[in-house]
């Protein structure tokens, strides 16, 4: 730890004597959000750049970089944000105030992602197997599209818009928390070939489906239902599928 901070200070005093912007407060690391074992100096240095390019702020209350922008993380990121060349990031994130974007094939798990975005969540062409660890809060609305999970556990607990989910081809359980909020629509499940056409999934559906969801159940082939209707045994009648 004391070498990471030896190298990490002075790659931080360099670019503040050479910029004259910023203090070392402003870009403090802490072990725990950083695996520095395996950081190489250059490798800090690429970390140490991304934060500022991407004008991210540490919160040493939480431990976490919080954004006040849209923050993206695709496939050309990989180096900056996966610091040891893993599967997770290398960085914990915070607070999004914008819309959270990630896409990239080498993410296994979400652990690291923001905690509260405050615009739309999007989550596409990943490995990872569940939603835990993602984002606990979406104002907007939230959207994963050809995920590797098997269930919808670690949903975030409240989304201000639409739920969707899509192409997720291992997706066949739908075991949703009836205590989160869904705001918005349940736009489900199109492309999901082991869950979007089966009456077994849309009956568990209804069955745990969040109790204060008031709005619409967008199924394939154009069905719709409403929430009272899910809830008076609109899945038990297999005409609709």
């Amino acid at each position: 730890m004391d070498k990471f901070n030896k190298i990490y200070n002075k790659i931080i005093k360099e670019d503040i004597d050479s910029t004259g912007i910023g203090t070392e407060e402003d870009n403090y690391i802490t072990d725990g959000f950083v695996d520095i074992e395996y950081l190489k100096p250059y490798e800090i240095e690429k970390l140490h750049k991304f934060t500022v390019k991407q004008g991210l702020v540490y919160n040493p209350k939480t431990g976490r970089w919080d954004c006040d922008h849209d923050l993206e993380i695709y496939r050309d990121a990989k180096w900056e944000v996966c610091v040891q060349g893993g599967d997770k990031l290398g960085i914990k994130f915070g607070v999004v105030k914008g819309k959270f974007m990630i896409g990239t094939g080498w993410l296994r798990t979400l652990k690291g992602c923001p905690t509260r975005v405050e615009g739309d969540c999007i989550i596409s062409e990943t490995q990872i197997g569940s939603f835990r660890g993602g984002p606990e809060y979406v104002s907007g609305y939230f959207n994963a599209d050809s995920c590797g999970v098997t269930s919808l556990d670690g949903l975030p607990k409240f989304i201000g818009g639409n739920l969707q989910i899509s192409h997720c081809n291992y997706l066949n359980k739908c075991d949703l928390d009836p205590d989160m909020v869904i705001k918005g629509n349940i736009i489900s499940f199109g492309g999901c070939s082991r869950a979007g056409h089966t009456r077994e999934f849309y009956e568990e559906l209804q069955q745990n489906l969040p109790k204060t969801f008031n709005g619409t159940i967008i199924l394939p082939k154009e069905h719709k239902c409403s929430a009272k209707s899910a809830r008076n045994g609109f899945f038990n009648d297999p005409s609709w599928c």
